[in-house]
């Protein structure tokens, strides 16, 4: 049953005055978006929030608004908070206002569930549930410019006019398929925001993995200073220092001003020198607490994430959900570099997606054990 256009009034709320009044309805769940700009930035920044209930959509200035407390209130809230793809939507929340949605429901993740398309846009539900076509030519349009067009109001609007319907027909779907449970599983993992430790930055880089113990810990403090320098001055990573340069550095031995003359334009190594200098050094004897950086994966591993990866294709076609919630291809590899450690467990499988691949992973794992105790008592009677 094709979904019938919800009778909303329309709200610009530009005021905290306006704000605080129109938060005394939100009660029951709500749909939310964002709108942000971030090309020169570290951290994103608001061009505008929207908000809809069953019976009104605002769009909520945070251009001229600066009290919060009303929409931090609701957002914490216990009822749903209705969104659709939220990673960068959280981490703006994150750096603006320091909330993280109570009750998040993300419509991108449920829909691969019911469907086989896994990063399906707002677009396409809006066709498949209501038979409309969304006009998104303001979707890259300057959010921090004011007054807004017309066009940028009539787009932010309809990017909540849906959610809550498209929310409802969801879960009627999930219940009759019995995904439910898996759903919200999977839901709680991917509408949590965590901010990235700078001291972690480092493990991104996966060609280190090739360094000792002493420059992995030079490139651990290289990373956590540019990250913590990027931060500081709200800049993109790679406007301080970009990580093909830190991964050199990192490769010295002791580091001097004659490597960075080599490795830096000379505004940067005036500006950034003395840090970086002092990062290196700091960083070649601080190697406690170092996390190894795995090895890539040899021939015999990338054989078997292809075969776990094509079992659960198969058994997310015969389901008619998305493939890749069950294996994305970097979660798979995780799985198969855990197994260096241990072949006893499904490691990061170990939720819902157990009870649908667990015994089919179990058995290619035990399958691919047992042709490597083959082959190595062969290669033994040959060398015997």
């Amino acid at each position: 049953m094709t979904l019938e256009r919800p009778t909303l009034t329309r709200e610009y709320l530009q005021t905290n005055e306006e704000l605080l009044a129109a938060a005394d309805s939100w009660h029951g769940p709500i749909a939310f978006d964002t709108e942000f700009i971030r090309t020169r930035t570290f951290f994103p920044i608001p061009g505008l929030y929207q908000l809809a209930t069953d019976s009104y959509s605002y769009l909520i200035d945070p251009v001229t608004i600066e009290a919060w407390a009303p929409l931090i209130a609701r957002l914490d809230a216990s009822t749903p908070v209705v969104m659709h793809s939220c990673s960068e939507d959280l981490e703006l929340l994150n750096h603006h206002v320091s909330v993280q949605p109570g009750a998040l429901f993300d419509t991108q993740v449920a829909y691969g569930f019911i469907t086989e398309k896994y990063s399906a846009s707002y677009a396409a539900l809006v066709a498949d549930y209501a038979g409309l076509e969304l006009d998104k030519g303001a979707t890259r349009s300057n959010w921090l410019k004011r007054p807004l067009t017309d066009a940028q109001v009539g787009y932010a609007h309809e990017d909540v006019t849906w959610l809550l319907q498209i929310r409802e027909r969801m879960l009627e779907q999930l219940e009759e398929l019995g995904r439910l449970d898996w759903c919200e599983q999977e839901m709680r993992k991917a509408t949590t925001y965590n901010t990235q430790d700078p001291l972690a930055y480092y493990l991104n880089l996966g060609s280190a993995w090739r360094l000792n113990a002493a420059q992995l810990g030079a490139l651990r403090n290289l990373c956590s200073w540019r990250e913590q320098q990027a931060r500081a001055e709200d800049v993109p990573r790679n406007k301080v220092v970009s990580d093909d340069v830190l991964l050199t550095l990192a490769h010295e031995q002791r580091l001097d001003d004659a490597a960075l003359r080599d490795n830096l334009p000379s505004q940067l190594q005036r500006r950034y020198g003395d840090d970086l200098l002092d990062a290196h050094e700091q960083g070649l004897d601080d190697t406690q607490f170092l996390q190894p950086i795995s090895k890539p994966l040899t021939s015999g591993e990338n054989k078997l994430v292809k075969d776990l990866r094509d079992v659960a294709k198969t058994r997310a076609q015969d389901l008619g959900m998305a493939p890749e919630l069950l294996a994305r291809k970097r979660e798979v590899e995780k799985f198969v570099r855990g197994l260096r450690d241990s072949r006893d467990s499904l490691h990061n499988y170990s939720d819902w997606r157990a009870e649908i691949v667990g015994d089919d992973f179990r058995s290619l794992v035990a399958r691919g054990a047992s042709s490597s105790s083959n082959s190595s008592a062969s290669s033994d009677e040959v060398s015997h």
